[in-house]
């Protein structure tokens, strides 16, 4: 009867290494798979975080340039004034900014095209569609331009629609191109004639 009782002890005991193993290979394997779901999220996370940093850097650069946009009309306009006062025939205050109207036409501008002097204020481009414009280029000192640098993925394209003979709406949109997918940021201004206004 002793004999009968370790045999079935060494038995259950046997069975019980049986079962341990299997509920560790179990184990292991639930171990794996959660392991295996925490890591594929991580990395997604992390990826949707990089490319929501990328995007918001983009939208900044993009609001910046559309900026810069609105500020080389007001210097066209205002170097209109400068040449009023120096000498004759008198350009009008919006000398060169009549080309650029929707929807058939934009134009295209940096702060370097009116340098030298022979050269148009403006750009005009027909159809202004993204494959229509001409990408910006960034020099070693941070400065956009058309003319030199290393090629970005910002095009800008500039609306220019009068209003009355004394105001002008300008709209200046910067697009660029990520995950297949156009981007664009939108600056709409009115420019006006106050100079003029004001010395009446």
């Amino acid at each position: 009867m002793w004999i009968k009782m370790n045999k079935k002890l060494n038995r259950d005991q046997k069975k019980n290494k049986f079962f341990k193993k299997g509920f560790t290979l179990l184990e292991v394997i639930v171990a794996i798979f959660i392991l295996t779901v925490g890591v594929g999220g991580s990395f997604a996370l992390i990826q949707q975080t990089l490319f929501t940093a990328t995007m918001a850097q983009s939208r900044i650069i993009a609001a910046y340039l559309a900026q810069e946009g609105i500020e080389i009309i007001r210097n066209i306009r205002d170097n209109n004034w400068l040449e009023q006062r120096e000498s004759p025939p008198l350009p009008l205050w919006n000398e060169g900014l009549n080309s650029c109207s929707p929807p058939s036409s934009c134009c295209e501008a940096d702060n370097e095209t009116d340098t030298p002097s022979s050269y148009p204020p403006l750009t005009t481009i027909t159809g202004c569609a993204f494959d229509d414009l001409s990408y910006l280029n960034i020099d070693s000192n941070g400065f956009y331009s058309y003319s030199h640098g290393e090629q970005t993925k910002f095009k800008r394209k500039i609306f220019i629609e009068r209003i009355s003979a004394d105001k002008m709406k300008v709209v200046v949109i910067v697009e660029w191109q990520d995950r297949g997918k156009i981007h664009q940021i939108e600056v709409v201004e009115h420019i006006t004639n106050w100079y003029e206004q004001h010395r009446q």
